[in-house]
């Protein structure tokens, strides 16, 4: 085995070396290393701290982690096999973020002051710093790990451009460059700097993505350790995004492993490793499920993920053009140059474009609660771009470039003219529409906020003077304009216009009023109830608060769990509602004497006779008509 393993690598290095048009091997100078980590761990960093959980996927997964936690401590059959706040099961994600994010918790010794009652104001704030961290680490992991698979993929001999007088750079060096390109291209592309900045599967779906990917790139020379890797990336690809990310990847490396030469002769060596482990890993699941006796809510779990919403051939692909900006233009170029020359054979692009294929299949035909419009292959876009960019035509490298110059200084001129109607009240214009999109705002600049701001400007005066003026071929060069502008963009952004942002997408003066309005009427945690079949942490039942039968129930449930000492019980979801929240187990325990009820909206009128009116608002300050939520009291005692 250890020959046959050393022939193949040997074959894998030094195959056939095959022409492609376009930039010259000898440009490949290597990005600057400090560079790139400096970019990575800029954009990640910023946006993650300094503000509370943001509406949709955000304060939803940052509720799930605390309920976890929560069922955790008090040893309540909490569901903690599948992903769930209180009593209702979140289907549109899987539980791996959840573990991951309440494990920091836990690490950081978070988790122990969700018992002490005195830190019920703070709990929320460690556990969204516990989620914030676990983004972070899932976001460096991933680009680490798409940087080792391109750079794998990139040392095959036919992945090098032909080189007849040998001047070009040597095998590890060319593979360098081209895996800095795809780093580059991550940070760089315009749909995920926001998805990898809130709370829930997004950065997880990336580094497992990434993981896999590099996994299947080492498998025709190292297969039982390729077999591991890929069994592991697919295990966590369905606890992350269920039988969404499951499918996709699942349909790729089965045709990678049927129809790619390399990797078919070792698909049985490799591929038998990757079933047992994917085998295993869906048994250790199931049967945690069944000793926690929460095997009635992992079935509802898997039921919702067979859901299937039929094709989306036209609302995907609306958004797909600038959310996978600037790497599509880059691969429309590379597969007509490789057409043109018969390269679409190689084995580095085979296996990328069967990847992105099966995500873009998948996405399209709606299988598994997958939304087409967040459908992002970051990784197989990524790295099969940075190849893209040796037959990259030069007009279509400029066409980029100034597209990037107008797009980000542009988007830094509006976000200076909306700090400056924060804090002067000037341009009108731009003071009316904050007026509307962040009522309530109030001028509250800091020395640090201007200086950030004013460094990330300047920074990007001198990347497009830089660019100008010097015209020496770099195989980077052309996405580093967009890079480093979505980079600085970003931080311009989250230093100068966070308070804004925070009133346009937070819950913080909401949950203030409500908790006003409740007033100091929450009591410490008791022992959970062994004689019932859940008993929520230990609330009594007027530590609850109901949710209406036809209200936004991820919404409400979400902020219910934000709330110092109240969580929310079951409401009566429809049951024709299967892949948003539903109650889990057929008989949860019977929810009669919660005595608040909170709503959204003003399509739903409580009886009179049990319920009072206590307090009425908009989510957002100074919104009359627009997500009003209404809090009720129960006035009666429940039976």
């Amino acid at each position: 085995m250890a020959r046959s393993t050393r022939t193949l690598e040997l074959l894998s290095q030094w195959g056939e070396s095959r022409p492609l048009p376009g930039l010259a091997a000898s440009s490949a100078t290597p990005f600057p290393r400090s560079l790139l980590i400096w970019l990575a761990a800029l954009m990640g960093l910023s946006g993650l701290w300094l503000h509370s959980p943001w509406q949709g996927p955000d304060i939803e997964a940052i509720a799930m982690v605390r309920s976890h936690l929560e069922a955790r401590e008090f040893l309540a059959a909490g569901w903690l096999s599948v992903p769930s706040i209180g009593q209702w099961v979140m289907a549109e994600q899987g539980p791996l973020f959840t573990w991951l994010a309440a494990g920091m918790a836990v690490g950081l010794g978070f988790g122990a002051e969700l018992l002490d009652a005195s830190h019920w104001l703070n709990a929320p704030l460690q556990v969204t710093a516990a989620a914030r961290l676990t983004q972070l680490s899932l976001v460096l992991l991933g680009l680490w790990a798409l940087w080792r698979a391109t750079y794998r993929l990139a040392r095959r001999r036919e992945a090098r451009p032909f080189d007849p007088l040998g001047i070009g750079p040597a095998g590890p060096d060319f593979a360098r460059t081209v895996a800095d390109c795809a780093v580059l291209f991550a940070v760089g592309t315009l749909g995920a700097i926001a998805r990898w900045h809130e709370a829930g599967s997004a950065t997880g779906s990336f580094a497992l993505q990434a993981l896999l990917l590099w996994a299947l790139a080492m498998a025709p020379e190292r297969p039982r350790r390729a077999g591991l890797g890929i069994g592991l990336s697919l295990t966590g690809l369905l606890l992350s995004d269920g039988m969404a990310g499951l499918s996709a990847a699942g349909l790729g490396v089965v045709l990678v492993g049927a129809a790619l030469p390399g990797w078919r002769m070792t698909v049985k060596e490799w591929g038998g490793w990757a079933g047992l482990v994917l085998a295993t890993g869906i048994a250790s699941w199931v049967l945690l499920a069944a000793m926690l006796q929460e095997s009635a809510a992992l079935s509802q779990w898997w039921q919702a993920q067979w859901s299937f919403d039929g094709p989306s051939l036209t609302h995907g692909p609306k958004t797909w053009a600038w959310t996978w900006w600037p790497a599509w233009p880059v691969i429309a170029a590379l597969l007509v140059q490789a057409w043109r020359h018969r390269l679409l054979g190689l084995a580095h692009l085979q296996l990328l474009l069967v990847l992105l294929g099966t995500s873009l299949v998948m996405g399209l035909l709606g299988v598994g609660n997958v939304n087409p419009t967040r459908t992002l292959p970051v990784v197989a876009l990524t790295s099969l771009a940075a190849f893209g960019l040796l037959s990259l035509p030069r007009g279509l490298s400029s066409l980029i470039d100034w597209f990037a110059v107008t797009l980000f200084s542009g988007l830094g001129i509006l976000v200076w003219l909306y700090w400056s109607a924060i804090e002067f009240n000037q341009p009108a214009f731009f003071a009316e529409r904050l007026a509307f999109h962040a009522p309530g705002i109030t001028p509250q600049a800091s020395l640090l906020s201007l200086l950030l701001g004013t460094v990330a400007s300047g920074l990007w005066i001198i990347l497009v003077l830089w660019r100008t003026r010097r015209a020496e071929t770099r195989l980077w060069r052309p996405v580093l304009l967009t890079a480093g502008g979505l980079g600085l963009s970003w931080v311009l952004l989250m230093a100068l216009l966070l308070p804004a942002l925070e009133i346009n997408r937070g819950y913080q003066p909401l949950a203030e009023e409500l908790q006003a309005a409740m007033g100091a009427q929450t009591a410490p945690l008791q022992a959970p109830d062994p004689s019932l079949p859940y008993d929520h942490a230990g609330l009594s039942d007027a530590q609850c608060i109901e949710a209406a039968d036809n209200d936004l129930m991820g919404q409400t449930l979400a902020l219910a769990m934000l709330e110092p000492g109240l969580r929310p019980l079951s409401g009566g979801l429809p049951a024709s509602l299967s892949s948003g929240p539903q109650s889990a187990l057929g008989e949860p325990r019977e929810n009669k004497g919660c005595q608040w009820l909170l709503v959204f909206e003003d399509n739903f009128r409580p009886e009179t006779g049990e319920w009072t009116m206590l307090w009425q608002g908009p989510r957002k300050p100074g919104r009359d008509n627009r997500e009003r939520v209404t809090l009720y009291e129960r006035r009666i005692p429940s039976p």
